[in-house]
């Protein structure tokens, strides 16, 4: 596979994983004991509570950690993840906009 297109592709599944762990956490039913357990721990009033059920918010922090991984893997250097990271969570902003329920 040709330099260009595995890392296309390598950006592509990034956004596509973020936002999958995103909506698995703020979302989707196998995420409520994840939810639960934060709620009772923090209040519904907390920030990380909020955090957890809002998939802009989160994204942010799932993009943060795959942001560098992904910059490495796709062959692109490693500074890239400062741009992978916004980039990537507004996208997953958007899919969990366009994808809600």
């Amino acid at each position: 596979m040709p330099h260009a297109l595995t890392s296309i592709l390598t950006l592509a599944v990034f956004v596509l994983s973020a936002a999958r762990l995103t909506r698995i956490v703020t979302t989707d039913r196998i995420g409520e004991p994840i939810r639960k357990a934060i709620v009772d721990k923090f209040g519904n009033a907390s920030m990380i509570t909020y955090l957890s059920f809002c998939p802009w918010c989160l994204g942010w922090w799932v993009c943060a950690v795959l942001a560098w991984p992904t910059a490495v893997v796709a062959g692109l250097p490693w500074w890239w993840g400062f741009g992978l990271w916004p980039a990537g969570s507004y996208l997953v902003g958007v899919l969990a906009r366009w994808d809600s329920d």
